[in-house]
C-alpha cells in the first residue's frame, strides 16, 4: 500500500503549504468555551502569516476539529513560536483532554522538530501523513469568510476498495474537474483502511457547481463497484455559510446509510468569519459600572475627569462616561491602537486613584474588542482576578469596521445597544441581511466612523456605533429607513421580529430632530433608545453643558419598557 502514497516534497503535486488537522477533546463544555476565547487571541499571529485557511469547528459540547493551512513551514514555525509565548497557552492546554493531530505538506526538518516538542505533551499526539499523489493546493488560496470546505474521515471496507479509490482519484479528467472548481484537494492515509480527505472551495457556489458534476461521475453512480459500495463509513465535518441550496446538496449525500455529512459552527476561526475583524487596528472598551450608591457615583465621575490627561496622551478616538441612573454608568472608549490602550492602562494601574475608584464600585462588566493582541490578553488577565470585575476579551463580527484618523470631538454622536435575539433563526436571518458585503454595511461605512458588532453568548450581543456628528447619524437613519425594507418590515421577516429586546445608551448633542429620530425606534415595544448625560467624557465634552431631557425621566421610561440589558453581560 505504501507505493500508493508518495512524499509531498517529491511528487510535484504543487502543494507547497504546511497543514495541520487537529481532533480535540476538552474536559467539559466550559473548557471548550474558555479554550475558544484563548484561541481567538492567536488570530493576530495567523493574520500576519497570511494563513490561507484556519477554522475551528465545534462538533459537540466537548469536541472540536481544527484546520490550519500555512503558506510554508517557515510561516508555521513563526506562528508556533509566537503562540507558544502567549502567557495563557498553559491554561489552554489545561482545558484539553486529548488532541490527535495530523500534519501534512511542507514538513521540513525544523517543522518536524517543532511537532516533536508538541508531541512530548501527554495529551498531544502528532503524526505526519504523506498526501496521495493526486493532492493539490492552489498557490492563490486566501482566507475568506466565503470559503466552504470539509474534512472527511473515510473508512473503506477492504484493501481492494481503498486501492480502487486511490486509482480513480488519479484520473486526469477528475483532477482537471477538481482544479476547475476547488482551491485544494488533499487525501491523507491516517489508518490501515482510512483516508482523511480535505477539500476547499472559494465559495459555496463553486462547491455546488462541482457537486453537480461529481454526482454524475461513473465511479460515484456505480452501485456495485463505485464509491458508495466501497465505503464502510464516512464522517464529514463541513463549514461555511449554509444556504437552502447547500443544505439540499449535503442532504443528498446524507441519504446514504453509510455517510454522515454535517455543517458545524466555526467558533474561533480566521477564514470563515473573523478575518475581517482581525484587521481592526483600533481597540474598543465598553464598561458597565454599578456603583455602591449615588455618592460613590459622583466620586467616581470626579476620578474619571482626572484621567483626561491619559486620554489626551493616547490621542483617544472617543471616550464618554454616561450616567444611566443614580448609581450606574456606561463608559465607551475607542483607542487608536492596542499600544495606546496598553500605555494608558499601565499609567492608570499605577495611579492611586485606581484603587479608590474600585473601592466605590459594586461591579463592572468590561468588554474589550478590536485589536486584541496577545499583549492585550496578558494585560486583561492581570485585571481578571479582581472580584468586582467581569472582564471578557471578544472578537468583533466580520461586518465590524473602524475608520483610521478618528479624533475625539464634542460633536460626536454614538451609542451602545445591548440586545437579546428571539432565536438562532432570527440571528441567521439578521446575518443574511447584514453581512460584510450587504447594503446595510455599505450604508454604515458611508456615514459611520466605527461599528463594532459583538456576540456575547448564544442569543445576546452588543452593537457599539459612532458618528462624527448628529448630522451624519440623521442622514444615515433617513437613508436606512427609506432604502432598507428589512429595518421597517412589520412582519416576522423584519428586523423588529428578530429582537426580543434592545436597550441603547446614546450620547451627543441632542436636538429636536435627533430626539424625533430616536423616538421612532423608541416607540417599538421591544426597544429602548435613550440619551444619557456624559458626566465626565473627553470626546463629547461635558463642559458644553449639553441640552438633554432629565436623565431620571429617561431611565424610568426605559425601565418600564425593557430590562436593563447591559447589567446582564
Amino acid at each position: 500500500m505504501g507505493n500508493l502514497f508518495s512524499n509531498l516534497h517529491n511528487n510535484g503535486t504543487g502543494l507547497q503549504q504546511f497543514g495541520v488537522i487537529m481532533n480535540i477533546e476538552y474536559h467539559d463544555a466550559d473548557a471548550l468555551k474558555n479554550a475558544c476565547e484563548i484561541n481567538k487571541c492567536m488570530l493576530p499571529a495567523l493574520k500576519e502569516s497570511e494563513a490561507p485557511t484556519v477554522v475551528h469547528l465545534q462538533t459537540s459540547e466537548t469536541t472540536a476539529i481544527r484546520l490550519q493551512i500555512f503558506p510554508s513551514a517557515e510561516a508555521f514555525l513563526t506562528v508556533s513560536q509566537k503562540n507558544t509565548n502567549i502567557p495563557r497557552i498553559a491554561t489552554l492546554l489545561g482545558y484539553v483532554k486529548s488532541m490527535d493531530c495530523v500534519a501534512f505538506g511542507d514538513v521540513t526538518v525544523d517543522a518536524q522538530a517543532a511537532l516533536d516538542k508538541w508531541s512530548a505533551l501527554p495529551q498531544v499526539n502528532f503524526t505526519v501523513a504523506k498526501p496521495e499523489s493526486s493532492s493539490f493546493c492552489s498557490s492563490e488560496l486566501k482566507a475568506s469568510p466565503e470559503q466552504f470546505g470539509y474534512m472527511a474521515y473515510v473508512n473503506f471496507k477492504d484493501q481492494g476498495a481503498l486501492t480502487k479509490f486511490c486509482a480513480v482519484s488519479r484520473d486526469e479528467d477528475l483532477i482537471a474537474m477538481k482544479k476547475e472548481h476547488l482551491q485544494a484537494s488533499v487525501y491523507l492515509k491516517v489508518g490501515e483502511l482510512t483516508i482523511l480527505s480535505l477539500e476547499l472551495f472559494e465559495s459555496e457556489a463553486q462547491f455546488l457547481r462541482f457537486n453537480e458534476k461529481a454526482a454524475q461521475h461513473p465511479y460515484m453512480v456505480d452501485p456495485k463497484d463505485g464509491f458508495m459500495s466501497a465505503v464502510k463509513s464516512l464522517d464529514s465535518y463541513a463549514f461555511g455559510k449554509e444556504s437552502e441550496a447547500l443544505k439540499s446538496a449535503l442532504d443528498m449525500w446524507n441519504q446514504a446509510p453509510n455517510l454522515n455529512v454535517m455543517m458545524y459552527p466555526d467558533i474561533a476561526g480566521y477564514s470563515s468569519g473573523y478575518a475581517a475583524s482581525a484587521s481592526l487596528s483600533q481597540l474598543a472598551v465598553i464598561l458597565s459600572y454599578k456603583y455602591k450608591d449615588a455618592d460613590a457615583m459622583k466620586n467616581g465621575s470626579r476620578i474619571w475627569k482626572s484621567m483626561h490627561p491619559l486620554f489626551r496622551a493616547g490621542e483617544m478616538c472617543s471616550v464618554v462616561h454616561l450616567q444611566t441612573s443614580e448609581a450606574t454608568a456606561e463608559v465607551m472608549q475607542i483607542w487608536p491602537s492596542s499600544e495606546a490602550w496598553l500605555k494608558a492602562n499601565k499609567q492608570f494601574a499605577e495611579d492611586p486613584n485606581c484603587a479608590t475608584l474600585l473601592s466605590l464600585v459594586e461591579s463592572v462588566d468590561v468588554i474589550v474588542v478590536g485589536d486584541t493582541s496577545p499583549e492585550v490578553h496578558a494585560e486583561c488577565a492581570k485585571w481578571a482576578p479582581l472580584p468586582q470585575l467581569n472582564l471578557s476579551v471578544r472578537q468583533a463580527d466580520s461586518n465590524s469596521f473602524c475608520r483610521s484618523g478618528i479624533t475625539a470631538s464634542p460633536l460626536q454622536f454614538g451609542y451602545a445597544a445591548h440586545m437579546e435575539f428571539t432565536s438562532q433563526e432570527a440571528i441567521d436571518r439578521l446575518n443574511s441581511v447584514c453581512g460584510p458585503d450587504s447594503d446595510i454595511v455599505a450604508l454604515k461605512k458611508k456615514y459611520m466612523q466605527a461599528s463594532f458588532q459583538i456576540q456575547m453568548d448564544e442569543l445576546r450581543g452588543i452593537s457599539f456605533e459612532l458618528f462624527e456628528s448628529e448630522t451624519k447619524f440623521l442622514e444615515f437613519n433617513k437613508e436606512l429607513v427609506e432604502t432598507i425594507p428589512f429595518m421597517t418590515d412589520p412582519s416576522k421577516e423584519g428586523f423588529g421580529s428578530c429582537i426580543a429586546y434592545s436597550e441603547a445608551q446614546a450620547f451627543g448633542q441632542e436636538s429636536e430632530t435627533l430626539k424625533t429620530a430616536l423616538g421612532m425606534w423608541d416607540q417599538a415595544p421591544n426597544m429602548s433608545v435613550k440619551m444619557y448625560p456624559d458626566t465626565c467624557g473627553y470626546a463629547s465634552s461635558c463642559a458644553l453643558r449639553m441640552k438633554r431631557p432629565s436623565f431620571g425621566a429617561c431611565r424610568v421610561a426605559s425601565m418600564e419598557k425593557t430590562p436593563q440589558v447591559h447589567q446582564k453581560f
